[in-house]
């Protein structure tokens, strides 16, 4: 009788997969599992890069669509159109090259020179928000306008849809670098606090 435990053995050992003594199939070997296990990771980071084009359409299109019905706050039009031209190249070139988030991720993609491209923009878009929330932030502290309706300000009908769409797109990106900020000083004076008690014990 053909010992089966050895060929078993003998086939784990190489590398080629594992035999099942009873049903004489070959199971796939690990590699192939690890390889399938990253392809939720890589459609998830596209639907990522597509969603972000997806967002920057509606502020693209009002800053078309309304780019002159708002003369009271000058350069809102403007900036509704640069921050979603901005955000569609981020989304686009990020879906291209399949760039990851986390800066441990970027150092390990083979093009680091999209990497660059892609973070260059990162900064232009944060620039591009700050000039947002300094157009809108002072006419929401000001009040006088209702949500979604259009109202005077600076001698001049300013469209309610635009100043809105504006408006959020720049408070959800200033608000995110501040989230970040407010993080990393947090984060730098427990370590300082840390290292202080440790050196004091």
């Amino acid at each position: 009788m053909a010992d089966v435990s050895g060929s078993v053995n003998n086939d784990v050992e190489e590398g080629v997969g594992t035999t099942s003594p009873v049903h004489g199939k070959t199971e796939a070997p690990a590699e192939i599992t690890a390889a399938e296990e990253t392809k939720p990771k890589e459609e998830n980071m596209e639907l990522n890069h597509i969603a972000t084009n997806a967002s920057c359409v509606w502020s693209i299109i009002c800053g078309i669509q309304y780019f002159n019905d708002c003369n009271g706050i000058p350069g809102i039009a403007w900036f509704c159109l640069m921050f979603g031209l901005v955000q569609l190249f981020l989304g686009a070139q990020g879906y291209y090259y399949r760039i990851p988030k986390g800066q441990e991720a970027l150092k390990l993609h083979p093009n680091q020179t999209a990497v660059g491209v892609s973070q260059f923009a990162g900064i232009v878009q944060v620039a591009v928000a700050i000039w947002g929330a300094c157009i809108t932030f002072p006419v929401v502290i000001k009040g006088g306008f209702k949500l979604g309706e259009d109202f005077e300000y600076g001698g001049d009908t300013c469209n309610g849809t635009l100043f809105v769409v504006s408006f959020v797109m720049s408070a959800i990106c200033t608000g995110i670098v501040a989230l970040i900020f407010v993080g990393m000083a947090a984060y730098g004076i427990f370590n300082y606090v840390t290292k202080t008690q440790r050196a004091e014990s």
